[in-house]
């Protein structure tokens, strides 16, 4: 007695392209996580700035052991 198995494989096309889809949008996930760490530095960079330019217009005040 000849036991035949057939295996009926379906299109892989569609899991692949599905695959496609899912990397493309975790590379853009990771494009945007570097982008936003680069804009935080930079805000940072500003802020530090800002706070700088901002003491510089205020007079220092003198304490009484510099009198």
């Amino acid at each position: 007695m000849m036991v035949m198995l057939v295996v009926i494989f379906s299109d892989p096309l569609p899991v692949l392209e599905h695959a496609q889809q899912l990397q493309r949008k975790a590379q853009r996930a990771q494009d945007l996580d570097v982008e936003n760490q680069q804009l935080r530095g930079r805000l940072d960079e500003y802020n530090n700035e800002f706070a700088e330019v901002k003491n510089q217009g205020r007079p220092r005040l003198i304490s009484q052991a510099e009198q």
